[in-house]
């Protein structure tokens, strides 16, 4: 129970990120069962690793799609929140070290949002090159535990596949970089992969400064 109790210390500081407390319970809810369950079944395998009744299915699915809770202002106030907590997290020259990496996930809904062709690029032959499925970006700060380092999360954003305005040209690179500025805090080093290095040098200019755009998919107004 104190492994808990010291989890319940933490949670409890996103409460300002959640407009009305029982948005912030289910909150809790999602964020115990994404700690507790032992299978990737989406949202029915929170159901099962916390014992909840059948009719909180509907509940959750609804938690997911309301846009009573705000991504990134949780993005931000988690940013703040693993900084203040974290006793090691890595440095270089005053600077935070924030990773940038991506992740291309299959899927077989044909009317799934955000879908579209990816390529695959790697030498394996088990490995197709070209798939049906969600392109993810995710950003996480360096730290310290005992004698090893590690990623901790900080947001993570289906960037290719949204399309809200044809004449909107951003590619990866700048679109991670605009992700980088929702959640991790000023004076922040980012080291990026190979890929988006890459992509860096071949547009220098695709980093400037803009607006963020929305990443929230179209969603049933449900508020909780």
């Amino acid at each position: 129970m104190s492994l808990w109790f010291h989890w319940w210390s933490i949670v409890s500081q996103l409460r300002s990120a959640c407009p009305r407390q029982r948005t912030f319970f289910w909150l809790g809810i999602v964020l115990a069962a994404l700690c507790t369950r032992q299978d990737l079944a989406g949202v029915i395998s929170f159901v099962r690793a916390l014992g909840l009744r059948a009719r909180c299915y509907g509940c959750l699915l609804d938690f997911f799609h309301s846009p009573a809770l705000c991504p990134d202002n949780l993005a931000r106030l988690w940013s703040r929140l693993v900084l203040k907590v974290h006793p090691g997290v890595v440095r270089a020259h005053g600077r935070l070290v924030v990773l940038a990496d991506g992740l291309k996930k299959s899927k077989c809904g044909r009317q799934m949002p955000a879908v579209k062709l990816l390529h695959q690029s790697g030498e394996s032959n088990t490995k197709p090159a070209f798939i049906m499925g969600h392109s993810c970006q995710a950003l996480a700060v360096l730290a310290r535990v005992g004698q090893w380092h590690q990623a901790v999360p900080l947001c993570a954003r289906i960037h290719e596949g949204l399309v809200f305005s044809n004449r909107d040209q951003r590619h990866l690179a700048r679109q991670t970089f605009i992700a980088a500025r929702v959640a991790a805090p000023a004076r922040a080093g980012a080291a990026r992969r190979r890929c988006l290095l890459r992509q860096r040098q071949n547009h220098p200019r695709a980093l400037h400064s803009g607006r963020p755009p929305c990443f929230s998919l179209p969603a049933q107004r449900v508020r909780f």
